[in-house]
């Protein structure tokens, strides 16, 4: 993501568009720091009907980034730089409707700390 995009819209809404990303991990913690504070993004976060992962038969790897990027979620949060909702069942997959709203700036190196 271009640095100059870091905080720069007060609205992200991505509605299915998520499913056909290589790295849908990669795409929500760019939407993430490019979202203001203050901000709020609505993006759907199901990857049931990605093509992608579907022709390559690489279902395992796509979840594992999904999972990765929930749990990058949960951590954003406990650190109290976002607020999220995201429905989720015991052990399965969160899958649906993802509301944030960011609450402080990310720092750049957030993820190697």
């Amino acid at each position: 993501m271009p640095l100059s995009w870091r905080e720069k819209f007060d609205v992200i809404v991505s509605n299915y568009a998520r499913c056909y990303f290589t790295h849908p991990n990669i795409a929500l913690l760019n939407a993430v720091q490019a979202l203001s504070v203050g901000g709020w993004a609505h993006i759907d976060f199901d990857v049931t009907n990605n093509p992608i992962a579907s022709k390559h038969q690489n279902w395992d790897d796509l979840y594992e980034r999904t999972w990765g990027v929930y749990f990058d979620l949960c951590k954003l949060r406990d650190e109290g730089f976002i607020e999220f909702d995201l429905p989720r069942k015991p052990g399965k997959l969160p899958l649906g409707q993802l509301n944030i709203v960011k609450l402080k700036s990310i720092p750049l190196d957030w993820k190697t700390k």
